[in-house]
């Protein structure tokens, strides 16, 4: 009756994000819960480089102290985790 249009218009999993490979991607909110969320996987599993991580924080501090205010849904070694993690990731954080 109809063709499978899905089969044309999906792409195969994964494939936007390695559409992203060598060019600048700028995540705001890094250290909120999506922004910081996003960076781990984008840098920390899927390896992408030349992510710059934009917030509102002054410095490394304020940065800290606003991630465990925005991610909540860890306890707290969960959320030292994922903040150590974070610090660690080749991102050009802009503060």
């Amino acid at each position: 009756m109809g063709e499978d249009v899905s089969k044309k218009t999906h792409k195969a999993r994964g494939a936007y994000v390695e559409s992203l490979e060598g060019c600048r991607v700028h995540v705001v909110g890094a250290s909120g819960a999506e922004g910081s969320a996003l960076l781990l996987y984008l840098a920390g599993e899927r390896g992408l480089e030349g992510l710059v991580g934009h917030d509102f924080s002054t410095d490394f501090r304020a940065f800290a102290r606003s991630f465990r205010k925005t991610n909540l849904a860890w306890d707290k070694d969960a959320r030292e985790d994922r903040l150590r993690r974070l610090r660690r990731l080749p991102v050009d954080f802009k503060l």
